[in-house]
């Protein structure tokens, strides 16, 4: 499900204080995300996957690897 695939990339942080930072969100906002109370943004999850390295893709639909490619 999205939910446990964005805890995933969230987990790729030492912190969700960093995760959130690097999404550009409060560390609240991403709680609330997180439960599955608010929908994130596109920009936020974009920023959060590409500090991760992790494909926006997969965490969209969960199809494909996680990791992102970058050229």
């Amino acid at each position: 499900a999205f939910f446990d695939r964005l805890r995933h990339v969230a987990d790729n942080f030492p912190t969700r204080r960093e995760a959130a930072r690097a999404a550009g969100i409060s560390p609240d906002q991403l709680s609330r995300y997180l439960r599955g109370e608010n929908q994130p943004t596109f920009q936020a999850m974009k920023r959060m996957c590409e500090a991760a390295h992790v494909s926006l893709s997969w965490l969209a639909t969960g199809d494909g690897s996680r990791d992102a490619t970058f050229d």
